[in-house]
């Protein structure tokens, strides 16, 4: 399950998990990405990458930097 949580309050602000439609992603366990107010992720932040994948093996590879932008990919 992955949910997005206010960095500052701790605050749980939606939770969410694959559609039980045949989408998996990996990790199996979500990773936390975390955003200051300003937009940015914090100092030392690390590189996140997501893998989504459907039935039919049709996939997106999401990448979130360490400075907080994402890029999606498609997966061949």
């Amino acid at each position: 399950m992955g949910e997005v949580t206010d960095a500052a309050t701790g605050e749980v602000l939606n939770q969410f998990e694959p559609d039980k439609k045949g989408i998996t992603w990996t990790p199996a366990i979500f990773p936390d990405v975390v955003y200051n107010t300003n937009g940015f992720r914090p100092f030392g932040s690390q590189t996140v990458t997501i893998q989504l994948v459907d039935s039919r093996g049709i996939g997106r590879l999401v990448t979130i930097s360490p400075a907080g932008s994402t890029k999606v990919a498609m997966i061949p």
